[in-house]
């Protein structure tokens, strides 16, 4: 998948990657190569993402034309409504009291570059709020009263970013980016992810229906890979999405299957399906209209 890189200012832009190009907003939206091209991950880091910057755009554009955007319009939006962002920290709060019990004073502020932080026992929450808010590069803050919560996240520009932080931001990046498989066959044109609860002693598929599933991905033409809860982050590198766990609404089945559809990847489970069939108010209602 060709991969971009979108700043104000490509020429400070200072290293570069393989089979990596760095271009500028109006290039990317303007361009004809760039209106007709497929497959393209678009790495969007504009110094705002406000509506109608540029950014944003950048985003919008980039969701419209089916590429892969991170950050995408839907964790834009979230910026806006802090509260939804809290309640989703609960997923880990046990993690968050732990990390930062050490921690002096009643506040602590830290910068995350693609998963990782500069302080090494923050790395754990740094991973787990990317996977909760896909942007590049972010700004956590976290008060504590009676314990440990998260103040504010917000996505920092690269102008934000501290000299003593760019080498942990190239990094991030790098890793971000070489994180799949290096070969990859011509004849398979698509990436299938499975999602999988290796813990779990009653999957609805076993290890036979989950190699039989891996085979006939392969044969279908896809490249396929399981993987787990721990992911999260990986799913813009997909294409679809097949989730072999239970799922329900208040579980990270139901936000991957959120996170794909908004993605553009085809999921199966979807999250309209999800909400529907783990309601028995709404299973009965379709057992009577069917009945009748």
């Amino acid at each position: 998948m060709p991969k971009i890189i979108v700043v104000e200012k490509p020429e400070t832009w200072g290293f570069s990657f393989e089979e990596v190009e760095v271009i500028t907003p109006e290039t990317y939206i303007s361009k004809s190569e760039y209106q007709s091209a497929k497959n393209l991950k678009i790495i969007n880091l504009c110094k705002s993402y406000q509506y109608q910057s540029e950014g944003y755009y950048v985003s919008m554009l980039a969701e419209a034309r089916d590429h892969k955007v991170l950050p995408g319009i839907s964790t834009i939006q979230d910026f806006r409504f802090p509260s939804i962002l809290r309640d989703d920290l609960l997923y880990f709060d046990e993690l968050i009291q732990n990390s930062f019990k050490h921690e002096p004073g009643d506040k602590i502020e830290f910068n995350i570059y693609f998963g990782s932080s500069v302080a090494e026992n923050l790395n754990k929450v740094a991973l787990q709020l990317f996977q909760l808010v896909q942007a590049p590069c972010l700004r956590a803050v976290f008060s504590k009263k009676i314990k440990w919560v998260l103040q504010s996240i917000r996505p920092i520009s690269l102008n934000e970013v501290p000299d003593t932080d760019r080498p942990l931001l190239i990094q991030s990046l790098e890793k971000y980016f070489m994180r799949k498989r290096e070969f990859r066959p011509d004849k398979k044109k698509y990436d299938l992810a499975i999602l999988v609860d290796p813990s779990d002693k009653n999957p609805p598929s076993d290890d036979r229906a989950l190699r039989r599933f891996y085979k006939a991905g392969i044969n279908a033409g896809f490249n396929t890979e399981f993987i787990t809860k721990d992911d999260f982050d990986q799913l813009i590198q997909y294409d679809a999405l097949f989730i072999r766990e239970t799922t329900y609404v208040n579980h990270h089945t139901f936000r991957f299957a959120k996170k794909a559809q908004s993605l553009g990847l085809a999921v199966i489970d979807d999250p309209d399906s999800i909400l529907k069939c783990t309601n028995k108010v709404y299973l009965l209602n379709c057992s009577t209209q069917t009945e009748s």
